[in-house]
């Protein structure tokens, strides 16, 4: 039954046993106080784990909307164009570990030498 008690204590079960001294009402606090830490904490961790990931997506989002704002008012072809916005959502996509450096244009860095190249000769 005690046992039973400790772990309804930490859980949102209950049981119709309470505390009837002093001993066992500072127990039944600190019970309540560690599960209300745990609880609380695990959370607070998934919280900011996906606050993270969301603006990490809207990051990413922005940058591929200025590079396509960028490539339709350069008129670059929609041959390149469609090339470079897919390279540049791979490299986003599966090198998110590495950060990225702004330039005058966040993203262009994300992309192959040939590729670069490849868009500087259209521009």
């Amino acid at each position: 039954t005690a046992l039973h008690w400790a772990l309804t204590q930490m859980t949102p079960g209950s049981m119709q046993v309470s505390p009837q001294n002093s001993n066992e009402r500072i127990y039944n606090f600190f019970c309540l106080l560690l599960g209300m830490i745990v609880f609380s904490s695990i959370i607070s961790s998934l919280s900011a784990k996906l606050n993270q990931h969301q603006r990490k997506e809207r990051e990413k989002a922005q940058r591929l909307v200025e590079m396509r704002r960028f490539l339709r008012n350069k008129a670059v072809s929609s041959r390149t164009a469609v090339a470079v916005m897919k390279q540049a959502e791979e490299s986003m996509t599966f090198s998110s570990a590495k950060p990225t450096v702004l330039r005058d244009l966040a993203g262009l860095s994300l992309l192959s030498q040939s590729m670069q190249k490849r868009l500087h000769y259209e521009l």
